[in-house]
Order: structure tokens, then sequence, then C-alpha cells
């Protein structure tokens, strides 16, 4: 049973303004594949705005890869239109071209696109989209110039204002004016002293040495008394 059937004409009225709306977003001006200007042709299973020269393209990889659908002229399913509202050309890329390097030649479109969808080149290793974050600071090294090349006014990306800052971050210092702190530590208390007088010139006296004296010889126990002198008696006349 065909699906468009049951899609009425409100419907699919609705679903066009829709998508005039979602053709109306910056990120969907322009061709998800070559970057050019006013896509009208679509990619329902990829979620992605595309030009007529990458919708012939996308038709020659098959519909098991992609399902190419007017943007203005077919009739959409309603998981179609919520499919890609919900995707978009930058939400997409961020998957599929996660690992494109910047600045990519895309001459040669159809083999762009082969190895976009088919050898799934670009995508990343984990599996994982691109953050919006990543693919900003990409945008923001295309166009600004490299550190060699600035020369007077000083032209800085927004990583490097980042770490700027970080470095002109710095702790808190202590002013050199400003009162310390002061900790009163207890002192134990002091018995009174005693002061030792210290004497005066006139009132030192100077000290002689004492001289030894000669101890007296003692007599012997046996030694004969020494005879007492004769005493002579002189009477009167």
């Amino acid at each position: 049973m065909n699906e468009k059937a049951n899609v009425t004409k409100e419907l699919n009225a609705r679903h066009r303004k829709v998508l005039e709306g979602l053709l109306k977003l910056p990120e969907n001006r322009e061709c998800a594949d070559c970057k050019a200007k006013g896509p009208r042709w679509a990619s329902v299973n990829l979620g992605i705005f595309i030009c007529m020269q990458c919708s012939g393209i996308h038709r020659s990889l098959g519909v098991h890869i992609s399902k190419v659908r007017s943007a203005t002229l077919d009739t959409w399913l309603p998981e179609q239109v919520a499919f890609i509202q919900s995707m978009g050309n930058e939400k997409a890329n961020s998957f599929w071209e996660a690992e494109l390097p910047p600045n990519y030649d895309r001459v040669g479109i159809e083999n762009f696109i082969r190895a976009k969808y088919e050898e799934k080149r670009w995508v990343a290793r984990d599996g994982k989209p691109k953050s919006p974050s990543r693919e900003q600071e990409e945008k923001a090294t295309m166009h600004w110039p490299k550190p060699s090349e600035r020369v007077g006014h000083r032209y800085t990306s927004s990583s490097e204002r980042l770490s700027d800052e970080r470095k002109n971050i710095q702790p808190p210092t202590r002013k050199e004016n400003a009162p310390g702190t002061r900790v009163s530590v207890p002192v134990p208390p002091r018995g009174p002293e005693q002061v030792t007088p210290v004497p005066k010139a006139q009132d030192v006296q100077k000290i002689e040495p004492a001289v030894r004296q000669p101890e007296p010889t003692k007599q012997a126990p046996n030694s004969t008394p020494a005879a007492a002198p004769p005493s002579y008696c002189h009477s009167k006349i």
C-alpha cells in the first residue's frame, strides 16, 4: 500500500511550510556536500539538504544509502519530515565529517560524496559525532591568521583567550601595610629576682695574701730543763 496516499493536501501543505522554514536556517542554507547556496533537494534518510548536482550523485549511490526527495515538489511522510527536522546539515556533518581536515578540496565532488557516505572515510573512530565546540574551534583556526603572521593588533582565538585568562589569574597577595594577626602566648609568672649589689670602687679593699706563720718548736718530754742562771744577792753596806 502506498503510504503517500494517506497524506492529505492539508498535511502536505503543512509539511512544505516546515521544510521551507528549515531551508531558511543558517546551517541549511548551503548544500551539505559541495556548500552551494540555496539547496532545494534533500536526502530523507540522511536528514540533509543538498543541491541539484549532488542530488544526482546521491541517486547513483542507491536507496540503501540515500533516498532523494525534492523539498518543494515531492510529497513527504510525517516521519520523514520529523527526522530531517531533528537532524539538519550541521548535525549530520558532525557525524559524517568528524575527521575531515579543514579546507579540504572538494573539486571532485562525486569522489568526495562516495568517500563520505559509502566508505565512511571521515566518520569518527569512536562513532560519536563531532561536538559543536570542536567544530567552532576548527572554524576559528581556519579564519584566524597564524601566530607568525600576527603583526600590529593581536588576534587570538577563543581557546587562546581562555588560556591567557587562566594565566593572568593570580592568587591574592597579602598587602604589606595590612596589620598581621598577632597571637598572644601566655608567659609563666617569674619569682622575685635577687639583685646582687655591685661594690663601688671605694669600698673595694685590697686583700693581701696571708703570710704563713712558722709553727712553734715542740720540746721533747724527756728533755732536761735548762738550768736557770745563778742569782746574785747584793747586801747593803
